[in-house]
């Protein structure tokens, strides 16, 4: 993982944290899909996919399919049903947000709910 990347997803979690959520697992990889982190909250399951733009600002309309497509949402749903699977978690509805961080000190981010159908 590049650096930025990973500094990007860094900050996501602790914002996360800091609104609430419990972090489970960062990272998870399997074959055919990697969800960058699992958080809870209540009855919700989120997973969480990061993308860090440092070229674009806050100020500009960013659509969801410039930084995800719909391939990769449905590697993100693999994911959580692997995770839901092999993990002893309470939820009852998973939710996929997209987290962009944006500019070259990442220090603004854009939070696009629910991107996909719930699981």
């Amino acid at each position: 993982m590049n650096p930025l990347a990973k500094r990007a997803e860094s900050r996501v979690c602790k914002w996360v944290e800091l609104q609430g959520w419990k972090i489970l697992r960062t990272n998870y990889r399997g074959v055919g899909f990697e969800v960058d982190f699992f958080a809870t909250k209540g009855s919700i399951l989120l997973a969480g996919e990061v993308k860090a733009r440092p070229k674009i600002k806050l100020s500009e309309d960013i659509h969801i399919t410039e930084v995800l497509s719909r391939k990769q949402i449905e590697r993100i749903k693999k994911g959580a049903e692997v995770f839901t699977s092999e993990n002893d978690v309470d939820y009852e509805a998973i939710r996929i947000d997209l987290f962009v961080v944006i500019g070259k000190g990442q220090n603004q981010l854009a939070r696009y709910k629910n991107i996909g159908l719930n699981i």
